[in-house]
């Protein structure tokens, strides 16, 4: 890591492009990690969970997980597919 002062300030630019690729990095992880839990919890129950917290109740994943590496928990919900049926619909949080 290095740093320059620019007219009295620090500059750092460098040091924010690599913390948010790899917390975007992290939150792909994370996501996918999600995304088996919810396979899981569809195969066990025969349905699709109503929020996330449904997979932590049956231990499929950890609360923190809901959020890691963001402070936002990852946005869910359920849509209808083409087929008419429920969907899940996980995305990466906004921050």
């Amino acid at each position: 890591l290095s740093s320059r002062m620019e007219g009295g300030l620090l500059a750092a630019s460098a040091v924010v492009v690599r913390r948010a690729a790899v917390q975007d990095e992290t939150g792909d992880v994370a996501r996918a990690r999600i995304e088996r839990a919810l396979e899981v919890f569809r195969l066990a129950e025969g349905r699709w969970p109503g929020t996330l917290d449904e997979l932590v109740e049956r231990g499929l994943v950890l609360e923190r997980d809901l959020r890691f590496p963001y402070q936002q928990p990852f946005p869910y919900r359920l849509v209808t597919g083409p087929d008419g049926a429920p969907t899940p619909a996980l995305a990466l949080p906004l921050w």
